[in-house]
């Protein structure tokens, strides 16, 4: 059975913290003894195990956040943490029924059930969007832009936001769009999808463009500033790009290698 090793990120109210995952050499490092009410299961041949916080690692291992995790695990042992992880998070949010409010139990292998009224609950996914936005002419750029939630001053990313009900994919881009720039898109094109266990979505990724004028404005609050940024630009270092971990990362490296 292989194990994911989760460290619970700080006391009870806190699931949308990212957890910690025990690496050991670059591999998803083994289960210490635990009981039974520590585990759930993520596959047929895996199971995750969450450590209380404060928990030491053991010797030769190391706590590393799940982000960072992606540098240092094989693409299958990270696939397999990134599922561990969105399980771990939907396990806090369905410890009881949303109808009755009894408690539910496992319905195995990845569900649960509650006793009362019967009401069955499946692992949930949360779709979101992300576009690269080109503008051509004489010097070809992506629009890159700056939230409020981002830590750095100088980390850019990409439009992204959440599919709203009655949305198709497409639409949402469209509207996320519009609501922080503010500008018009063309050629609206889907591109590839991720999951994204931060906590729960998985990210649909678009290509757009728009006209060679454009002027973005940051329209509903979430940014704080936007800028063009040509090849030469993001090729020199300078501005701070998302990890290789991210759909964005590959949405603007994909750009980059188009000449």
């Amino acid at each position: 059975m292989i194990s994911v090793v989760f460290q619970v990120p700080t006391p009870q109210g806190t699931s949308l913290q990212p957890p910690c995952l025990l690496v050991e050499d670059g591999k998803l490092a083994p289960a210490p003894q635990v009981s039974p009410e520590e585990t759930f299961p993520v596959t047929e041949g895996a199971e995750g195990v969450c450590l209380p916080h404060g928990t030491p690692a053991p010797p030769g291992c190391e706590w590393v956040p799940l982000r960072q995790a992606h540098a240092l695990l094989s693409p299958a042992d990270y696939a397999l943490a990134a599922r561990a992880a969105h399980l771990r998070h939907w396990n806090t949010l369905s410890r009881h029924c949303p109808r009755c409010g009894a408690t539910n139990e496992p319905l195995p292998p990845y569900a649960k059930r509650c006793p009362q009224c019967g009401l069955e609950q499946f692992p949930s996914v949360v779709p979101a969007v992300i576009v690269r936005i080109e503008r051509n002419g004489s010097a070809p750029a992506i629009l890159l832009v700056h939230a409020r939630t981002f830590s750095r001053p100088d980390y850019y990313g990409l439009v992204a936001g959440f599919v709203e009900p009655g949305e198709s994919a497409e639409q949402a881009v469209r509207r996320e769009v519009a609501e922080e720039t503010g500008l018009a898109i063309t050629r609206l094109r889907y591109f590839a999808s991720q999951h994204w266990p931060f906590p729960q979505q998985l990210m649909l990724a678009f290509t757009a463009q728009c006209s060679p004028d454009a002027q973005p404005r940051c329209n509903d609050g979430e940014l704080t500033h936007t800028l063009w940024a040509t090849r030469d630009d993001i090729r020199s270092g300078s501005i701070h790009i998302p990890d290789h971990a991210s759909i964005a990362r590959q949405l603007i490296d994909d750009w980059i290698a188009t000449t």
